[in-house]
């Protein structure tokens, strides 16, 4: 009731942007993109909602800024591989292995096009190692995206078959399909 609200209400002024991303990441993680509103998010917070607005512009400076955190907890490129190859894919295996972790992230940053400081240090990054291996700017650029496109592609992929349910569903699904075929054509 009221009096439960009220003692479970934060204190005035205890709120800030990193509060209020955090506690936006623990119900996306929990429950998907699709369950965060801001009534949500202030009542998991224990505020109310025109309090999260002083954090906040809206939910695309939410989701933004929500990407941003999870790109941030990514390892730089780790530049003490000799070979340019081995260093992309380390950092591809990394990213996947983090946005597992947020799986319903991995969508956003697949369909947004952020240009937060993460997003150009991993860039910055990436392309300088080509280019310090002599690959031409434009190759480079072209490299970097088809590894950070087929790393997303395949998340988006990967999340919903192998981890959103049981391997057992998963391997279910297929023998089902497969009973149904038909003999004679397959």
């Amino acid at each position: 009731g009221t009096k439960q609200q009220q003692r479970t209400r934060r204190p005035w002024g205890s709120l800030s942007r990193d509060d209020v991303i955090a506690g936006a990441l623990e119900i996306v993680d929990r429950e998907g993109l699709e369950a965060l509103s801001m009534p949500r998010l202030a009542r998991h917070l224990g505020t109310g909602v025109m309090t999260l607005y002083g954090h906040i512009d809206n939910k695309a400076d939410l989701i933004d800024a929500l990407a941003e955190r999870v790109l941030a907890s990514i390892e730089p490129l780790d530049t003490s591989f000799q070979d340019p190859e081995q260093a992309l894919a380390a950092w591809a295996r990394h990213l996947r292995e983090v946005l597992l972790q947020h799986p319903a992230l991995g969508a956003v940053l697949a369909a947004r096009g952020l240009t937060t400081p993460s997003v150009f240090a991993h860039l910055e990054a990436g392309l300088g190692m080509l280019r310090s291996a002599g690959v031409n700017p434009q190759t480079s650029v072209e490299i970097f995206y088809a590894l950070l496109t087929y790393t997303l592609g395949f998340l988006s992929w990967e999340i919903p078959r192998v981890h959103r349910q049981s391997a057992a569903a998963y391997a279910q699904q297929w023998q089902d399909a497969i009973a149904s075929l038909p003999v004679t054509k397959y």
